[in-house]
């Protein structure tokens, strides 16, 4: 796949939904505010005592905390649309992808939960939607200097969350699996590995230095906090928090990527699979661990259904798709803004 529509174009469609996104963010937190979020006030109290690290959580989240604590978690999810949308562009998207895919962005449950309150969450969709871009950018393009700039931003999803680690492995082990091994092997690789490094390594020497308190806090969650669930509650939780109405996307994305058409893209697909078995083995209880994969599925199954629907002319579904993305966004949205 490769890009069709003209630079303008790929522009426009995104940059006018995320601007949407966020003037409704900002609207629902504002125009009747309901206070402070308990986290919020946690970490309102961490960003007054700054540090290289903190007990739950790696630093950089806290450093860029400002009093206006909820226009950044809005600017995020709304950089997150517009993302998309050039993943979309990459993958040869048109017009009615562009609109599909970020329109079906703009109404994830779990999005509009991290746009509406400030935290670390706020911020990963959007890191991992932008290595993701330049993933595609390595695959399509065999220029092994996107390391470089996926490396960077890893390491700032690193220290936002400790937890981004597993994107980052998810990545590569789709890679050996889905044969790209040669896009591993080369030095810019390195650069990009160091650069992440060299990013992470004040919290990881706060880490060294105060015997790795994460480490405890993390297992401490994981045997006495978190709610165990079934495979079954666990992939229905996914659908619900994605929003169902973009089930027939991401899951048309999967099963492309699963056949012919998506064999140049099929480490994505391993990296899905990857970060589900994570969940599923650690029946964690929180469906927002491995949100941040799902713009790539929305992305490649809008493609797949804009290209399969133009053969056919079948104008009537595409426009009941549109439909079906603003209804599932109107009976969600207000579940989970303020």
């Amino acid at each position: 796949m490769t890009p069709i529509v003209k630079a303008p174009v790929k522009l426009t469609i995104p940059l006018l939904l995320a601007i949407a996104l966020f003037v409704l963010l900002m609207i629902s937190s504002f125009v009747k505010p309901y206070g402070f979020f308990i986290d919020e006030v946690y970490f309102l109290s961490c960003a007054r005592r700054p540090a290289l690290g903190y007990i739950d959580q790696p630093p950089l989240s806290i450093l860029l905390l400002s009093d206006a604590v909820r226009v950044l978690p809005a600017l995020s999810m709304a950089a997150t649309v517009f993302v998309t949308g050039l993943i979309t562009w990459r993958l040869g998207g048109g017009p009615f992808s562009l609109l599909l895919a970020c329109l079906a962005v703009m109404v994830m449950p779990v999005y509009l939960l991290f746009g509406s309150f400030y935290s670390m969450n706020a911020f990963e969709p959007l890191i991992w939607t932008a290595v993701v871009y330049f993933v595609v950018k390595l695959v399509q393009d065999h220029d092994p200097r996107n390391w470089l700039p996926i490396g960077i931003l890893s390491g700032i999803g690193l220290e936002m969350k400790h937890t981004f680690v597993l994107y980052g492995l998810a990545l590569v082990i789709g890679m050996l699996i889905s044969g790209k091994r040669k896009l591993l092997w080369n030095y810019w690789l390195l650069w990009g590995g160091l650069a992440a490094f060299l990013i992470l390594l004040p919290n990881l020497i706060w880490q060294i230095v105060n015997d790795f308190p994460s480490l405890e806090l993390y297992r401490n969650s994981f045997t006495g906090k978190n709610i165990e669930k079934s495979p079954v509650e666990i992939l229905v939780e996914q659908i619900v928090f994605v929003n169902p109405a973009t089930f027939p996307l991401w899951i048309t994305g999967v099963f492309a990527l699963a056949f012919h058409r998506g064999k140049e893209f099929r480490l994505m697909l391993y990296a899905w699979l990857f970060l589900m078995a994570v969940m599923i083995a650690g029946q964690s209880s929180r469906p927002d661990r491995i949100a941040s994969i799902y713009t790539f599925l929305i992305a490649f199954g809008a493609v797949t259904i804009e290209q399969e629907l133009k053969k056919k002319g079948r104008l009537i579904l595409q426009l009941a798709l549109v439909v079906l993305m603003i209804t599932g966004g109107v009976l969600l949205t207000p579940v989970f803004i303020p």
